[in-house]
């Protein structure tokens, strides 16, 4: 009795272990490992986003501006034809910005749209990580390499047509662009979990590190001394 008690607990164990991993193996994969936006970017279908719908996620996505021609889309999640639900777009003028959008239903509406300046100043010739955690589909928070840089918050909550939404990475981009490492995960990350995805690295670039040794005597610094710097 007891073995056959043990033996049905460690089948239930195992499979709900095996069905956690595939649903988060599954919502939370590489969608493209490194595009050149020049080309025009890509599309990455509905049938290929699990719970597109859902209304708590998070994008994180590696970026190296060559050289910009146009205004340019970084990424937006949309249905084809209709305004995007969430959109991140870099100016000439180094701005990065994001857009939501509301609508009826779960058709979004232009008018109703809304940016937010994330940072007038985005790096060029030089990797950087950008991070955005999106709350109930309606509070964002921006990180640049690891740091919270904003957080908004949209009138409404945005309802997403979780069978016809596509995601479009560079879409008719023309700019010298690379998006590297674009992940998407089903939950929100706490900031020390994004500063982890940030310190990853993205396979062509790993974030600088370093060791020091501080001495201190009565609060005060007394000796300091550098151990080894990654970028020496």
């Amino acid at each position: 009795m007891n073995i056959v008690v043990i033996g049905l607990a460690t089948i239930i164990v195992v499979l709900v272990s095996y069905l956690i991993y595939i649903y988060y193996a599954i919502g939370n994969a590489v969608l493209t490992k490194a595009v050149n936006l020049k080309n025009g970017g890509t599309i990455i279908q509905n049938a290929s986003l699990n719970n597109i719908g859902i209304s708590t996620s998070s994008y994180s996505l590696w970026v190296y501006v060559n050289q910009m021609s146009a205004a340019t889309n970084l990424f937006q999640v949309s249905v084809s034809g209709k305004a995007p639900y969430f959109s991140l777009d870099l100016n000439t003028s180094s701005t990065l910005s994001f857009t939501a959008t509301d609508g009826t239903g779960a058709t979004p509406v232009l008018s109703n749209s809304k940016s937010y300046d994330i940072t007038a100043n985005f790096p060029t010739q030089k990797w950087v990580h950008v991070f955005i955690n999106i709350d109930n589909n309606k509070y964002f928070d921006f990180y640049i390499n690891g740091k919270l840089v904003k957080s908004v918050s949209y009138p409404n909550q945005i309802t997403i047509n979780s069978k016809t939404t596509n995601l479009a990475i560079g879409k008719n981009s023309t700019s010298d662009i690379i998006v590297a490492k674009f992940q998407r995960f089903i939950y929100i990350m706490s900031p020390d979990k994004v500063w982890s995805e940030y310190m990853k690295g993205n396979g062509i670039f790993v974030p600088p590190y370093n060791a020091n040794i501080t001495v201190t005597k009565n609060n005060q610094v007394v000796k300091y001394m550098s151990l080894f710097n990654s970028q020496m």
